[in-house]
């Protein structure tokens, strides 16, 4: 339930950041999420292990909290039977539950801050309330 919860927050403060990125966006705004989307759908291990993608996609994985928090899910779930999902396998569930949790912190700290800067460049620059006529 904790990382359910972490998760949570980190995947709102995703959201935040792409409100941010979106302000200043005068077309085809609705790429970004469907974008971020796709790229947690794959890079997160919710297909697949991410042992099965090159070395150099690998690391991509890890910077997105979901990653870990499916892990905990698929433990907590399947038991002794989540060793056949080798990406994770060196943590321990406090490992994994202490990494979510400092991503989440951290994505809180950086969402907001990052929100403010957009949203502020965004009426400077006159975006909020642009006509595209598109």
């Amino acid at each position: 339930m904790l990382s359910l919860l972490a998760t949570l927050v980190a995947l709102a403060c995703i959201g935040l950041m792409l409100g941010g990125v979106t302000m200043s966006m005068a077309r085809h705004f609705w790429a970004v999420g469907e974008a971020v989307a796709s790229a947690l759908y794959l890079f997160t291990g919710a297909i697949f292990p991410l042992d099965v993608l090159p070395a150099w996609l690998r690391p991509i994985g890890f910077i997105f909290p979901a990653t870990y928090w499916l892990e905990l899910a698929r433990r907590s779930l399947l038991g002794d039977n989540a060793a056949r999902f080798p990406t994770l396998s060196g943590f321990t569930d406090a490992q994994l539950l202490g990494i979510l949790a400092v991503m989440t912190v951290i994505l809180i700290f950086v969402s907001t801050r990052y929100y403010r800067y957009a949203l502020h460049q965004s009426k400077e620059k006159g975006l909020i309330d642009l006509e595209s006529a598109y």
